[in-house]
């Protein structure tokens, strides 16, 4: 069951039809357009319970719904970047020490920073940008700046009242040991726990679909965390010693595409066919009447936003997804 775009950088359809054929497997996908995510807005955040930032429940949820049309138990591969180093700040973390030593680099920050945002999912300009705010950062906050996408200051001003605590700390508190295992630990203690296991668990239950992870044995866990970062983490391949396994197995095309994500174009659909929706929720008067942010920054960030200087498509969602929780569960 697979979920795909018209926008093609985020589509993976035909790589996952590629697979189907290879394996002669039952094949079901479904094309998502952004008609279809409004009504969801009003579905998934009363039965989430809570504020939920992370954009990818809407595909989670989709694909759900799309299999449990045929099957009552599935199968999903969450897990596998947390312990066999999958992710993009990974390699990223393993370039800062080279970045470092780049004499004169800081003459280029001005020039990447003024560079527009690309309409791909991810695109050279902005791993870019990306990575030199990351690597900017004090060592303590570059996994952390490299994993959420979202400035910390940001979400300061657009509060109305100052934070009580350093909304980082929590994760701060995990920061022990070195390399990548210690990042992959601290993705497996939040990041996993609290964000991508949560996603799964309520969309699959939403629609009365069990989800069940191999990837997350525990004692293929454990093992994981015994091999050295050298065979999962080469200087080309992320997840080498897991793509080593299944090199005879999988089309050859599929090997060699670059980690994606499931995410969704909602980048663009806010600046298009979402963005009535977007200021009609987060204009000054429903902003000013709730009481929590500041109804001028949101402003800004929402410009900054349509005029492509920055994605900010992650800090508007935190704050749609909170308005819209204060709307079901408080008035």
């Amino acid at each position: 069951f697979s979920i795909g775009f018209t926008e093609k950088s985020y589509d993976e359809s035909t790589e996952a039809r590629l697979v189907a054929n290879k394996f002669n497997t039952d094949h079901t996908e479904k094309i998502v357009e952004p008609e279809s995510i409004i009504p969801l807005f009003k579905k998934l955040i009363p039965d989430i319970d809570e504020p939920f930032g992370d954009l990818s429940i809407f595909p989670t949820y989709l694909v759900s719904q799309l299999a449990r049309e045929k099957v009552i138990v599935s199968l999903s591969g969450d897990g596998g970047d947390e312990i066999m180093g999958g992710y993009d700040w990974y390699r990223a973390q393993s370039l800062i020490n080279t970045y470092k030593h780049i004499p004169g680099k800081r003459l280029f920050h001005p020039l990447i920073h003024k560079l527009p945002q690309t309409r791909k999912s991810k695109g050279l300009i902005n791993k870019a940008k990306r990575f030199i705010e990351g690597a900017e950062k004090l060592d303590k906050y570059q996994h952390l700046r490299f994993m959420t996408n979202i400035k910390i200051d940001d979400m300061k001003r657009a509060l109305t009242y100052p934070m009580m605590h350093d909304p980082y700390q929590p994760i701060l508190n995990l920061h022990k040991g070195k390399g990548l295992n210690k990042n992959m630990y601290i993705d497996i203690k939040t990041y996993l726990t609290d964000d991508i296991l949560t996603k799964l668990d309520r969309s699959s239950m939403m629609v009365s679909l069990e989800a069940r992870e191999p990837l997350l044995d525990y004692r293929l866990v454990e093992h994981a965390m015994t091999i050295p970062q050298k065979y999962k983490l080469s200087p080309s391949t992320r997840k080498y010693i897991l793509q080593k396994s299944v090199q005879d197995l999988l089309p050859k095309p599929i090997l060699k595409k670059g980690k994606q994500g499931f995410t969704i174009p909602m980048k663009h659909w806010m600046r298009n066919e979402l963005k009535d929706y977007v200021q009609q929720k987060l204009s000054h008067e429903n902003l000013k009447e709730m009481g929590y942010f500041n109804p001028d920054y949101v402003q800004k960030v929402l410009n900054t936003h349509y005029s492509k200087k920055r994605d900010m498509q992650r800090h508007i969602w935190a704050m749609l997804s909170f308005t819209l929780w204060h709307e079901n569960y408080v008035g």
